[in-house]
């Protein structure tokens, strides 16, 4: 299959909802990122820089001058191919070129840590009477409302979860059924292996296929899953794969997009991506990013700076609680962040048709994936907007409300109830 965003150049992502944003003036001067010297070479690729041209440049003619190659087109933004280890020179070097609107390096991004403990089928407690073993290590299900929201619905299945990370096992019995348009972009087909096993938890929290008689559930559970890879085995991908899959969701028809990222620094690629009107009432992206990225100057005007990728009005972002609903240590909150959800102990489906036990963020945030697209299937006309203007509205206060972030829990029902 051909890269295809050579189709889709003028394409740009689709993100979850956010607040109201000014729109981001360029200048007639290039826009440096300005990581200074702290960055490491791990940090972006070697061999690609992500580049914004001012209107009416042409990008081939642009790329030859500096010996560049044009490697795709993602949306404004251009991934030009560099020498091997070359990659931060060009990136210094094209910053004083002023028919460049803005320079990135492509930087990595990783998966959010989490703790996993992989349980095979044939130790798996599949029956009823073995609910008292695994109920209560899933609060989140009574914390957000599910177990009352699912006498009322069960979501639809025009509704579509556009899970972008490690891939998912798409051959797994409780989550085959489920499965659209699948793609792989760290290898190019549409095999999205998942080698690590996290993706395949967050598909199964969000919206996995149980038999009555098992003890695990979904958020929704009548929701398709689009699995969109862009990590590979050691959980590490580049930025431009990110924006590639939120385009890739967004024509596919995803009406919200999960995401979990370990972002260092703000990225004007990203934020791009995300805040584009076209977009705004079709898609919902959730997002998980521990602690604000950094910002990187020099940059004015402030609305890329700071924690903005975090107040896009199509944006939601989740911070992990614990099942007691405290603070987790080493994590930054604050009120950058939407909503809190219990982040231990989620029992789902793992890759190579296993089971595990995991606590994490971006479990936590699978959740509230599945309670965005829950919501939506019961008010289709509604756009993605109001939708997440809704989720904060129902949403109950909880400790460190306004302080760790600013809407408290979802309640799942009152969303759907109430709209």
């Amino acid at each position: 299959m051909k890269r295809f965003t050579k189709w889709l150049s003028t394409a740009v992502a689709s993100i979850l909802m956010v607040t109201s944003l000014l729109p981001v003036t360029v200048t007639s001067t290039v826009q440096a990122a300005g990581y200074a010297d702290e960055i490491q070479p791990n940090e972006y690729a070697p061999d690609s820089i992500l580049v914004k041209l001012q209107e009416g440049v042409d990008p081939e003619k642009f790329a030859s001058q500096y010996d560049l190659k044009v490697e795709q087109t993602i949306g404004d933004w251009h991934v030009m191919q560099t020498p091997m280890n070359a990659a931060y020179d060009y990136y210094e070097k094209l910053q004083e070129d002023k028919e460049a609107a803005f320079v990135e390096l492509n930087l990595t991004t990783k998966k959010v840590a989490s703790s996993i403990s992989k349980r095979s089928i044939t130790d798996l407690c599949l029956k009823r009477d073995c609910d008292e073993i695994y109920k209560p290590k899933i609060p989140w299900y009574e914390w957000m409302q599910a177990k009352k929201v699912h006498e009322v619905t069960i979501g639809a299945k025009e509704k579509v979860i556009a899970m972008i990370g490690t891939g998912v096992d798409i051959k797994h019995p409780y989550l085959e059924e489920k499965i659209v348009s699948p793609y792989n972009f760290v290898d190019q087909n549409e095999e999205p292996l998942d080698e690590d096993g996290l993706g395949t938890m967050e598909a199964g929290i969000a919206a996995g296929a149980y038999p009555d008689e098992t003890s695990m559930v979904a958020m929704d559970k009548a929701a398709r899953i689009m699995p969109l890879k862009v990590l590979n085995k050691e959980g590490v991908g580049k930025l431009s794969d990110v924006g590639e899959a939120l385009v890739y969701a967004r024509e596919k028809g995803a009406s919200v997009a999960h995401l979990s990222l370990d972002l260092k620094y703000q990225s004007q690629f990203l934020f791009d991506m995300i805040n584009n009107e076209r977009w705004y009432r079709s898609i919902i992206i959730i997002i998980v990013i521990v602690g604000p990225p950094k910002p990187i100057p020099p940059r004015p005007p402030c609305e890329v700076c700071g924690g903005v990728i975090n107040d896009l009005r199509n944006l939601i972002n989740v911070q992990p609680l614990r099942n007691d609903l405290t603070r987790f240590e080493g994590v930054e909150y604050g009120k950058w962040a939407h909503f809190g959800v219990p982040a231990e102990n989620y029992f789902a489906p793992f890759a190579e048709g296993q089971f595990a036990l995991a606590s994490g963020a971006s479990l936590a945030s699978a959740a509230v994936a599945g309670a965005a697209t829950l919501t939506w299937s019961m008010h289709p006309e509604a756009s993605a907007e109001d939708v997440l203007t809704h989720l904060q509205k129902t949403a109950n206060p909880i400790e460190g409300t306004g302080e760790w972030f600013n809407y408290g829990m979802p309640d799942v029902y009152k969303a759907v109830s109430e709209f």
